[in-house]
């Protein structure tokens, strides 16, 4: 069976009460902030419920050379969570946000300035 197709029955059995979140299994976190994770995806009902901060831990300590985004590459380097693309996608992003609130304060204080010479 697929990951995907295990990740649906369990998304199914838990709609319909046949899985009821649980305390994380790791640090007892409330079952409120657990997600289901999968040991082996050919059981799809068997999940041990996790909060996000340690399920992943667990991911990462199940490989800890692999990109923590595309889960197909290898990382950048020893500590690093991001292949060298992912990490670049995400510079990337993080340069045309900042570019992006740098043009809307520029242009509301050239709003500004327009207005205060129009008063005088």
């Amino acid at each position: 069976m697929n990951k995907q197709r295990a990740r649906d029955l369990a998304n199914l059995a838990q709609r319909k009460g046949v899985l009821i979140p649980q305390p994380c299994a790791d640090c007892g976190a409330p079952a409120d902030q657990t997600q289901k994770h999968h040991e082996d995806y050919d059981r799809p009902l068997d999940v041990i419920w996790l909060c996000s901060k340690c399920h992943g831990v667990r991911h990462r300590e199940a490989d800890p050379g692999i990109c923590s985004k595309c889960k197909t590459e290898k990382v950048r380097g020893q500590g690093q969570r991001y292949c060298k693309k992912c990490h670049s996608e995400a510079a990337r992003r993080s340069r045309a946000q900042l570019r992006d609130l740098v043009l809307e304060l520029e242009l509301k204080v050239a709003m500004m300035e327009q207005g205060s010479t129009r008063n005088t």
